[in-house]
C-alpha cells in the first residue's frame, strides 16, 4: 500500500502514498465483527466501473477465485453478495419466456391453419426478427440487460402479427387459384397500408418514454427502443423474407377446411348483426368496462419498482444496549448457529454497523455495536 502510485509525469515526478502519508498497520479486528457460517472472515468488496458489465466482472472475479484457491489450498471464499448471479436468473428467465412464446405462436399458428408450410414461414420470421432487432441494438450502443431483453419478449407475441397478416392474405389469394409469386406480391401489397399503420401506431405507444429524464429514462428508454426495433424488424421481415418464402413454399399448397374456425365465424356474424341492429348495446357495455377499468385502477395503488424474487435473505438484529461488546458479539455467534440449522440455508454472514458501513457504502465505522445485519 505505501508504494502505491499516485503521480508520475515529467513536472511533478513520481509521487507515491508514503511520500504525503504516514501509514501503519493496526490490529483492530477485535473492534469489529465479521463473521461466515461461524467463522471468522475477511471482507473483500469488488466495484465495477460504469462502463463495465455487472455480470461479466461477476464472472471474472470467480474465476480469479478459483485460480486462487488451486494456489492457496487452505484459503475459503464465500460470495455473499453477487448481483451476476441475480442477473443470470433473470436472462435466463426472460430467454425461457421468449423462446417459449415463440412456439406457442408457432404452435397456435398451426392449429388454425392445418398446414406446416405457411407455420414454416412464421416460424423463419421470429428468429430473423429478433436478430435483426439486436442488429439495430447493436448498432445504436443498446446492451442485452433485463430491460432490453423484457422488450424483446414483449415484441416476440407483437413482431409475428405482421407476418400472420401478410401470409394469410397470400394465403386466401393462393387458394382462389392465383399463381404463388403473384399472390406473394399481390398479397403483400394489398396489406402493405394497413400493417404499416399498425406499427406505428405501436410504435407509438412506447416512443413518449425516449423523451423522459431521470430514473424513468434510464428504466424505460432502453425498453422502448427495443420494442420498436422488434416492430421495425418484423415491419421489414414481413414485406420481404415471408412473400418471397411464400412464392417458393405455397406453390402446391390447397386451401383446406376448418369447421371449428368456420363455425366461429357464424357465430361472431350474428353478434356483429346484433350489435349493428341495436347499437346501444355494445356502446353501454363499452361505457360501463371503461368506467370498472378506471376504478379498479385507482383501487390498485402504484408502487415504484415490484417485489423482486431473489435467492438471498437479509436479516437485521440488535442486542440490549446494556450488554457489553463480548456479549453482544457471543449472542450474535449462538443466533448465527441457529440459523445454519434452517433447512436450506447454504450459508450465512454477519457485519456489525462498522463493517456494513464499510461494505455497502465503502465509509468508515465509528466503532459502534449492538446493530448488525445477516
Amino acid at each position: 500500500i505505501a508504494s502505491t502510485l499516485l503521480i508520475d509525469n515529467e513536472i511533478i515526478g513520481t509521487v507515491r502514498l508514503e511520500d504525503i502519508a504516514d501509514i501503519s498497520v493496526i490490529d483492530n479486528a477485535g473492534e469489529s465483527y465479521t463473521k461466515v457460517n461461524g467463522q471468522d472472515a475477511i471482507i473483500l468488496c469488488i466495484y465495477k466501473s460504469s462502463s463495465a458489465g455487472t455480470n461479466d466482472v461477476s464472472k471474472r472475479c470467480n474465476k480469479a477465485f478459483e485460480d486462487m484457491k488451486k494456489e492457496y489450498p487452505d484459503l475459503n471464499t464465500i460470495n455473499l453478495v453477487d448481483q451476476g448471479v441475480y442477473i443470470s436468473m433473470i436472462v435466463e428467465s426472460v430467454f425461457q419466456s421468449i423462446i417459449i412464446g415463440a412456439i406457442l405462436a408457432v404452435v397456435i399458428l398451426a392449429l388454425f391453419l392445418k398446414d406446416v408450410k405457411p407455420t414454416i414461414v412464421v416460424a423463419i420470421s421470429i428468429p430473423m426478427s429478433v436478430l435483426l432487432a439486436i442488429v439495430l441494438m447493436y448498432f445504436t450502443g443498446l446492451e442485452l440487460n433485463m430491460m432490453t431483453l423484457s422488450g424483446l419478449s414483449l415484441g416476440i407475441g407483437m413482431l409475428v402479427d405482421n407476418s400472420v397478416v401478410v401470409m394469410e392474405n397470400i394465403f386466401r389469394l393462393r387458394g382462389r387459384g392465383m399463381p404463388a409469386p403473384r399472390a406473394a406480391v399481390q398479397g403483400a401489397k394489398q396489406v402493405r397500408g394497413s400493417i404499416i399503420a399498425s406499427t406505428l401506431t405501436t410504435i407509438c405507444v412506447f416512443f413518449p418514454a425516449v423523451f423522459a429524464s431521470g430514473t424513468v429514462k434510464s428504466l424505460l428508454y432502453p425498453l422502448a427502443l427495443s420494442v420498436g426495433y422488434c416492430l421495425v424488424a418484423s415491419l421489414g421481415i414481413a414485406m420481404t423474407v415471408v412473400p418471397a418464402s411464400c412464392s417458393t413454399i405455397m406453390k402446391n399448397t390447397k386451401p383446406k377446411e376448418h369447421k371449428l374456425f368456420d363455425k366461429i365465424l357464424k357465430i361472431y356474424e350474428k353478434t356483429l348483426l346484433f350489435c349493428l341492429r341495436f347499437k346501444v348495446v355494445p356502446l353501454t357495455i363499452s361505457i360501463v368496462l371503461l368506467a370498472f377499468s378506471v376504478i379498479e385502477v385507482f383501487r390498485m395503488g402504484i408502487v415504484y419498482i415490484p417485489e423482486i424474487t431473489t435467492n438471498e435473505i437479509s436479516i437485521n438484529i440488535t442486542t440490549p444496549e446494556d450488554m457489553t461488546r463480548e456479549e453482544s458479539y457471543a449472542a450474535i455467534d449462538d443466533c448465527l448457529l441457529r440459523i445454519l440449522e434452517v433447512d436450506g440455508i447454504e450459508y450465512i454472514g454477519a457485519m456489525d454497523s462498522e463493517s456494513t458501513s464499510a461494505f455497502f457504502m465503502a465509509g468508515i465505522g465509528d466503532g459502534s455495536y449492538g446493530a448488525y445485519v445477516c
